[in-house]
Formats: structure tokens, sequence, C-alpha cells
């Protein structure tokens, strides 16, 4: 669903992007009680596909990068909450390399949240 929201089926491109159906994906995994480790890759995984869209596809809007910068931070705290951030160490580090590009503060914003983290 997450994935699917950035990166529709092969047959047609005509991404979504919408924030609000990636995280209800999220919440209603959550209500399912899923162990740590799977939250945390679910919830990693739609900063994850925000910050590699906008490196494949070019700037975005503010609220977007807004969005994703939220969603990266919930993510990071989470992780470090369950003891999980070296498990997921790459990923995160490949956001910062996926948001380089990017304008409006957002690589900056990414880039400081890692190294909060880690």
């Amino acid at each position: 669903m997450i994935i699917n929201e950035f990166y529709p089926e092969a047959d047609r491109f005509d991404p979504s992007l919408r924030f609000s159906v990636a995280k209800k994906a999220i919440s209603d995994f959550r209500s399912l009680n899923p162990s740590p480790e799977l939250l945390g890759d679910l919830m990693l995984t739609l900063p994850e596909m925000a910050c590699k869209f906008t490196y494949e596809y070019g700037d975005m809007w503010e609220q977007y990068y807004t969005s994703a910068t939220t969603n990266f931070e919930l993510a990071l705290k989470f992780l470090q909450k369950y003891n999980l951030l070296v498990q997921f160490q790459l990923r995160c580090k490949d956001c910062v390399k996926y948001a380089e590009p990017c304008g409006y503060g957002f690589a900056d914003e990414i880039s400081d949240l890692f190294s909060e983290y880690y």
C-alpha cells in the first residue's frame, strides 16, 4: 500500500503521493500488534519511498517535504525506543542519500535527523 502510493503498478505511472493513505496503512497495521521489527520496517518505508521518489523525479512541494521529514522522525524515534536503530541504519542512511539533491532545506532536515539518532 505505501509503496504503491509512490510507485504504482507497472501498467500505469500515476503516483498518488497520498501520505494520509500511507499513514492509515501504518495505523491499521499497528492495530494488529505486530512485532516492533515489522512495525519499524513499515514505518520507515514511508519516508524511504518519499525520499527516493523526490530523488528520482525532482523537487516536490513544501508539504510533501514536511510530511516526509515528520514521518522520518517518527520512524527514528520508534526505532530508538525499541533498540532497532542499528538494524535499520543502512535504510536510514539511504534516506539521507536520496534527500541530498533536494531543495527547500529538505536535505538538511533529513541529514540532521539522521545525525541526531546516529
